[in-house]
Order: C-alpha cells, then sequence, then structure tokens
C-alpha cells in the first residue's frame, strides 16, 4: 500500500529556514525525477514548522489526509516529539532528539550527523588493525559530541587513547600536534643530555611510537593544515581518519594534495557522478550545494524513507541504498547510515568500500 500524501514539516523562516529549504529542495527534486521516470509519487504538503506549534502541524496535515509526516528539524522540537507517547502521523523527524530513548512507536529519527560518523571512523580504524589513537577534534558541542561517540566504540572494541587535543579558531595547530606527538618532550632530552655532558650531541628529533593513528574531526580548511604539520613533526606516516566534514564534494586537486592519505567516511552522493538527479539539482542550486549538498542529499533519501517506513519495521534487515548512505532502522527506530569510506590519493577521494556494521541493539 503506497503512501498517497506526505506532510513535510520544516522551517520556512527562522535561524534553520536555509538548511530547511536545501531539504525542500532535495525533496521536491526527487518527486519530480521519479514521476519523469515513470514512477508514483505520493502529494508532498508542505508547512512552516518555525511558525507553527507541533499540534498546529498535526491538525493542518490530518486535516488534508497526510498519512506520514517528514520533519522537524529543529532538536527541540524533535525532543518534544520524544516525551509524547504517541503521534496521530507516522513521522520521520530530521534530527535526534536529546532524550537516549522514547516509547513512542510513531516516532522515527534519521539525522547526518557527527557521532554516526565518528562511530563508524572508529569501526573502521580497529578493522584496519589500529590500537591506540590520538583525537583532534574542534572545542564546540557538534566536535564534543563526536569525540565521544568514537571514544565509546573505539574503547569498546579495545582500543586507547593516548591524548585528546581540541581546537579553536584561535588555537595553534602546529603548536598542538607537536605537543601530541611528544616531539618537545624530545628536544627537551636532547637540551638536557647537552648540558650534562657539556657538550654539543649530535641529535634528531623523534616523535612519540606509541600511537598508530590520528581522529579527525575538521573542515576542509582546517584538515589541509593537518597533513603538512604531521610531516614536520616526523609522522607523515601516522594515519588519519576523519569525518565527512572535510569534503564538501567539489573536486579541488591542487588544493586537496594537502589531503592525500587520509581516510574519511564520505555520503555516497559525493562519490555519485552518473546521477541525473544530482546533476540537476546542481545545476538549479550551483551555490546552495556548495554549502548544504548533504541535506540536499537528505532530502532526497528522506522522501525515500518515509514511503518504506512500514517495509523497514516489516523487515528488519532490509536496507535502502540512499544518497546519504545504506539506511536501515535500529531497533529503537533511529536510522542507521552505513557510510562509504574513501583515501584521498592524488587530491581526490578514491573509494574503498561500504563498512558493514554489528547488529544494532
Amino acid at each position: 500500500n503506497p503512501i498517497q500524501h506526505i506532510a513535510v514539516f520544516l522551517p520556512q523562516s527562522g535561524p534553520l529556514s536555509k538548511a530547511g529549504n536545501a531539504i525542500r529542495d532535495g525533496i521536491v527534486a526527487a518527486s519530480i525525477d521519479a514521476k519523469t521516470q515513470g514512477a508514483s509519487t505520493p502529494k508532498l504538503s508542505f508547512f512552516d514548522s518555525n511558525s507553527l506549534s507541533l499540534d498546529q502541524l498535526y491538525r493542518s496535515a490530518i486535516s488534508i489526509g497526510a498519512e506520514v509526516a517528514i520533519g522537524p528539524l529543529s532538536k527541540n522540537k524533535v525532543t518534544e516529539l520524544q516525551k509524547r507517547s504517541t503521534l496521530p502521523l507516522r513521522t520521520l523527524a530530521l534530527n535526534y532528539g536529546t532524550h537516549s530513548a522514547t516509547n513512542n512507536k510513531n516516532l522515527f529519527q534519521y539525522a547526518i550527523s557527527a557521532e554516526d560518523e565518528a562511530s563508524q571512523a572508529a569501526k573502521v580504524a580497529w578493522q584496519d588493525g589500529k590500537k591506540r589513537a590520538l583525537t583532534l577534534t574542534p572545542s564546540s558541542d557538534w566536535g564534543g559530541r563526536a569525540l565521544s561517540a568514537f571514544e565509546a566504540t573505539w574503547q569498546k572494541q579495545g582500543g586507547s587513547i593516548a591524548e585528546r587535543a581540541m581546537y579553536s579558531s584561535k588555537t595553534n595547530l602546529g603548536l598542538s600536534i607537536e605537543k601530541m606527538l611528544e616531539v618537545d618532550k624530545s628536544e627537551k632530552r636532547w637540551r638536557h643530555m647537552s648540558q650534562l655532558l657539556d657538550q654539543k650531541l649530535e641529535f634528531e628529533p623523534r616523535r612519540r611510537q606509541d600511537i598508530d593513528m590520528m581522529f579527525l574531526v575538521a573542515t576542509s580548511s582546517t584538515a589541509r593544515q593537518v597533513k603538512p604539520v604531521l610531516a614536520f613533526y616526523y609522522a607523515s606516516d601516522l594515519p588519519v581518519y576523519a569525518t565527512s566534514h572535510l569534503y564538501n564534494g567539489k573536486e579541488s586537486t591542487t588544493r586537496d594534495q594537502d589531503l592525500n592519505g587520509v581516510h574519511l567516511c564520505v555520503i555516497p552522493w559525493f562519490l555519485e557522478n552518473s546521477s541525473g538527479l544530482k546533476r540537476q539539482i546542481e545545476e538549479a542550486w550551483p551555490d546552495e550545494t556548495n554549502r548544504y549538498g548533504r541535506l540536499f542529499a537528505m532530502g532526497t533519501d528522506a522522501l525515500q524513507l518515509a514511503g518504506r517506513l512500514r517495509m523497514l519495521e516489516a523487515l528488519p534487515d532490509s536496507k535502502v541504498f540512499g544518497a546519504t548512505g545504506a539506511l536501515s532502522l535500529k531497533r529503537d527506530k533511529t536510522i542507521q547510515r552505513q557510510l562509504q569510506w574513501a583515501t584521498f590519493v592524488r587530491g581526490r577521494p578514491v573509494m574503498r568500500q561500504y563498512i558493514e556494521s554489528p547488529t544494532s541493539e
């Protein structure tokens, strides 16, 4: 029984309006693309979640005969939904609420979160045989959440954290990385020995040898500084595993030479070169896709998921292979994303493979 009518609750005004518009445009573009290919598509009705209360949104959706709701996007509104024991419509929220669990059987949560990516980075690094990590993450809320997720998965597998460093726009990355690599301690030992022996000793600085990887959360501009600094401090061979934030899907082989060797998770949308839908979206919104490419992709997947929530519930092992990953439903009714992994080679991300996650609890 295909869904005939979907209500979409997205911010059309306020601070989240640009993000909401990108998701909306992704939904609409995916619907039009499906129609041109002869597929049956549900009717879409859009409501401004910034100007209407949750009760008003649901009343409006029910009055027009909607069967499923997509949204809201605000974390606060999703948290409010988590507190409710039931909802009048199956609802695919586009964020995670702050509560770890909910008894609301009609609430499904789908997000492109730093936590998901950090957890998968830990799994990939462990599968690659790494055991002891450095972490370099932003001193912000999302950076903290990514670090916590990485640590939880990494330590559960048996990995250990040698040292953590957090940075802001005012941080000297070079000094932070030098300290983590303990090159300064090597230099101090050399000066101390020279003073004790009262002679100039031959010296070659060394980095610490008890680490085998770095976990990195950074945008492209910051990430491009990390590998050269590692090389300067004798750690060019240290593998770096990163979240997708350092790549927006736009190739820049000259600037991205400094990312060579970095392993990163990346949504399939950014590696897909033959998609007609992606090409149409990038041509229609060239400036917006530079900044909000992930959210356009999220919109296309939200439309797919909203029509398949019943299937995902009935067939627990089923997957939707979407623009943001291989999507499946966990027991807590959150959507799990399995991402593709790539390694930068000659300034381009080269795809590795899908990483299968253990059975979710």
